[in-house]
């Protein structure tokens, strides 16, 4: 970005711009109709090399308000880092290879909990949501740094709303994260059905996730699935397998999205070779899209209906709550998380309700 801003400062005409503009590696522009494609940049292998975000220049405190409305926040101020970049799988509809290639670096243990460290003593963070692709490719990395909260005595809390490859942890990881403060994990189970998971390239061993799930339960940690439906293959038979699947998974949530074809993806080149259409950004919040077997307006009413019934089945299990309670702040925010969940339970269902609203709760 620095390079592109030099380019168009320090060159008197639009010739010479574009000429500039041509020698800096990772960028595309237009010059008259010609699309200009430059040489790929290469990426920095030592993430450590990369300052912390530059948080002094923003207004910080803005980003603060309202948080303590928010009942899925264990504790605010809170706000987010990110500890490594980019994620070595091929998952058929996951944009992040666009970017990063099917590369993964991560900064070393000491250099995430330097940023911890800033953020407490700088702004009264306390907590952090960590929104890395992929945190446990390197699982002895991630044991460190739980390690290193730990030895350092910090009291902060922490979660990974992003997603994090179960397949790729243990028993004994799960509970060093819960001891360094982690509440919530996120996992990408994506699909119950054998066949999609085969073609999406989402390959684990249900059995050893569900069993982790169960531990993670059990220690006291919040669990989330997140599951896609409506891949431009899957009939309603298979659909329904994923729900199967995430009622049976032990999350204390399921949440349900609809597959999107995002640019750069094998999942748009499958949409395209078969003829589908390629939607506009509007088709994320409007309802979904069609597929070979069924419109975006089925899938999305599928989806609306599975999330109510997984919510409706773990209150029925409510039992499950009394593992997570610890202390006097474990029972303060279960009472905002059941007190949110019944809201949404109890909402009146509307037959041709719109999935935005769903969505946002």
């Amino acid at each position: 970005m620095l390079e592109i801003a030099n380019a168009f400062d320090h060159n008197g005409s639009r010739a010479k711009m574009y000429e500039s503009l041509k020698y800096i590696p990772g960028i595309a522009f237009k010059k008259d109709e010609t699309t200009i494609f430059t040489k790929k940049r290469k990426l920095l292998k030592d993430a450590d090399t990369i300052p912390f975000p530059a948080r002094q220049l923003l207004p910080m405190e803005n980003y603060f308000v309202g948080q303590d409305k928010n009942p899925f926040y264990y504790r605010h101020p809170i706000t987010t880092i990110v500890t490594s970049r980019g994620c070595p799988n091929n998952c058929m509809y996951c944009s992040v290879k666009s970017v990063w290639g099917r590369s993964w670096r991560g900064r070393s243990a000491e250099s995430v909990v330097d940023e911890i460290v800033e953020l407490q003593q700088k702004y009264g963070v306390r907590e952090v949501a960590i929104l890395d692709d992929s945190m446990s490719c390197n699982l002895t990395r991630l044991k460190n740094i739980c390690h290193e909260i730990i030895n350092r005595n910090i009291n902060i809390k922490w979660c990974t709303p992003n997603g994090i490859a179960i397949w790729l942890l243990d028993e004994e990881s799960i509970e060093l994260m819960k001891k360094a403060g982690c509440y919530r994990l996120t996992f990408g189970l994506e699909s119950g059905d054998s066949e999609t998971s085969k073609i999406i390239k989402k390959k684990y061993d249900k059995a050893k996730a569900i069993h982790l799930i169960k531990y993670a339960n059990k220690i006291g940690i919040w669990t989330i699935g997140t599951f896609i439906i409506g891949f431009p293959w899957e009939k309603r038979s298979s659909i329904e397998n994923t729900f199967r699947y995430a009622m049976n998974s032990h999350v204390d949530l399921a949440v349900f999205y609809s597959a999107y074809p995002f640019p750069g993806t094998e999942l748009h080149t499958y949409f395209r070779d078969k003829g589908l259409s390629l939607p506009l950004d509007s088709s994320v919040t409007t309802g979904g899209i069609d597929t070979l077997y069924m419109t975006g307006v089925e899938i999305a009413r599928l989806r609306n209906s599975f999330i109510r019934k997984v919510a409706r089945n773990r209150i029925l299990h409510f039992y499950r709550i009394f593992y997570k309670i610890h202390s006097l702040e474990d029972i303060k925010f279960v009472c905002r998380i059941a007190k949110k969940g019944l809201e949404i339970v109890l909402k009146p269902h509307k037959k041709n309700e719109s999935t935005s609203g769903v969505l946002k709760d």
